[in-house]
């Protein structure tokens, strides 16, 4: 069943006679599994594949498939190709190279360096280096990243290809304010009464791992003796992770920590004032589905999916089919960084699909 066709309007084009035909539409995602059993029923028969990495790679996961089936609803009569990115460097910029090779028209991405992918690499980072111009390094590597990647979109839209490019779903995992202690007890006062920060889960698969990052000071030139620590605390009292760089020998305002949940107990978000002047610190949630902080800051969150931000997409936000005017809570918001609008436009989710079922696919994708 595809929800979204009717919600859209595309069944009047399709009425009508406009049902894709002639258009080749490219799709970049992490993988394909099981697309060939469905050639000819919720695919084209004639679709093409390539791949990067491994085949294994290919097949990692049914995301990609469910998002060509979602692209052949809307779009029964269009061409699709299908290639895969396991190298966020190099095979990113080979698949779109072999998506202009194959002359698409339209490329859909739900694929980004994504605040996952920032969290775990930043944990990585300050947990292997030990000196802050090997960190900072990491900073420049990473922006180095990403500009590489819009270097790469800006190129192949100058060549009259349309981008569409999933916002993201972080809406729910930034919070930044003031550090406020009115209970004077140096623990970060979320509201009035919660010296915590809950994490909430929603469609989580359990025994994958969530990373905090904690950010503050970066308004400057990035250097700070400031110092703040990170916990996190299960419901029953016991720290389960943390993070408590002294920022008076290691002056970088960064902390980082990550833990495996399990199902049944509850977690939360603990930030100490070890010695600080008052000032805004960020929060940013590193994790696969949905998990997502209580108390969150939605504005801005396209940033933190490149390149959602780039101005030269078409960058494309979520509503539930079944009620198509109420934005997700986690679809990612903007405006970016130089205050361009963003998303765009946005789309039905949680539409079915033979790769997830009736109705279980959530998220920009």
């Amino acid at each position: 069943t595809s929800e979204g066709v009717n919600i859209i309007g595309a069944n009047y084009w399709h009425n009508g006679g406009l049902t894709g035909e002639g258009v080749k539409i490219g799709v970049i995602d992490i993988g394909f599994s099981g697309y060939s059993s469905l050639l000819g029923s919720e695919l084209p028969s004639d679709t093409t594949a390539a791949y990067t990495g491994s085949t294994s790679d290919f097949y990692s996961t049914e995301h990609g498939t469910a998002c060509a089936e979602i692209i052949h609803d809307i779009a029964p009569a269009a061409k699709i190709y299908l290639i895969n990115v396991k190298d966020m460097d190099v095979d990113f910029h080979n698949a779109v190279s072999w998506l202009q090779s194959q002359e698409v028209n339209i490329i859909s991405s739900s694929i980004s360096i994504n605040l996952k992918i920032y969290c775990t690499f930043f944990y990585s980072a300050l947990h292997t280096f030990t000196d802050i111009d090997s960190i900072n390094n990491q900073f420049l590597y990473f922006e180095q990243s990403r500009e590489q990647w819009n270097h790469t979109i800006d190129d192949i839209v100058s060549h009259d290809v349309v981008w569409s490019q999933a916002a993201g779903n972080d809406g729910q995992r930034k919070w930044n304010g003031w550090f406020s202690d009115l209970d004077r007890d140096y623990w970060l006062n979320f509201t009035s009464y919660e010296n915590y920060n809950e994490i909430e889960f929603s469609n989580f698969e359990y025994g994958q791992e969530i990373y905090v990052l904690m950010m503050w000071g970066f308004d400057g030139d990035g250097y700070t003796s400031d110092n703040y620590d990170l916990y996190i605390a299960d419901n029953f009292g016991n720290i389960v992770a943390s993070s408590k760089i002294n920022q008076a020998t290691f002056p970088l305002g960064i902390e980082a920590c990550k833990f495996i949940p399990l199902h049944g107990v509850r977690y939360f978000v603990w930030v100490y004032q070890y010695w600080a002047v008052p000032q805004e610190i960020g929060l940013l949630l590193g994790a696969s589905k949905f998990p997502n902080f209580k108390h969150f800051a939605s504005g801005g969150t396209v940033n933190l999916s490149p390149p959602a931000s780039n101005p030269n997409v078409i960058t494309v936000g979520a509503v539930p089919y079944y009620d198509p005017y109420a934005i997700e809570s986690y679809s990612s918001q903007g405006p970016t960084a130089d205050g361009i609008i963003k998303p765009d436009l946005v789309a039905p989710d949680c539409v079915s699909t033979e790769s997830y079922g009736a109705s279980s696919f959530p998220g920009t994708s």
